[in-house]
């Protein structure tokens, strides 16, 4: 027998499931505890920061994840991640600068366990706001988050 027939049996039986291709895979209600983002940001405003998750603004419920990480609005370097069941949203900030990047914008991974909530995506010409300048430019994105599941 291969190493992943256990698996394929697993799915099989429908002990446990995968998301089908294109689709995210879904986060069961839960608060968290801990986690960190590594943020790059290049193009119209810049950050290059690991920020901590904000454990009171950071949510899974009914098929919608929030994770925040820092403070939204503030003028520190803050990202806040939605997960739905179509995609993964990126919404990086820092003071009156800001973006949001969707699925036609990103790739990456997301991969969630019982404990572990992790991602890392990379999102192109997204569409931003420069503060400084007060014109639009874009962005580009690269992020690796964890989340960990509150006991």
């Amino acid at each position: 027998m291969s190493r992943s027939a256990p698996l394929l049996i697993a799915v099989a039986l429908g002990v446990i499931s995968l998301p089908a291709a294109g689709q995210v895979p879904q986060i069961s209600k839960r608060t968290f505890s801990g986690g960190s983002a590594k943020l790059k940001v290049t193009g119209s405003f810049a950050i290059d920061e690991e920020i901590g998750i904000n454990k009171q603004a950071s949510i899974a419920d009914e098929g919608q994840t929030w994770l925040q990480y820092g403070s939204s609005g503030s003028d520190s370097a803050n990202v806040l991640v939605t997960v739905q069941p179509e995609e993964v949203g990126i919404g990086p900030g820092k003071g009156k600068q800001g973006a949001t990047a969707g699925a036609d914008q990103c790739k990456g991974k997301l991969v969630v366990t019982p404990a572990l909530v992790t991602g890392n995506y990379k999102c192109t010409g997204v569409t931003s706001y420069n503060s400084k300048t007060r014109q639009m430019g874009t962005i580009d994105i690269e992020i690796t988050f964890s989340a960990n599941t509150a006991p």
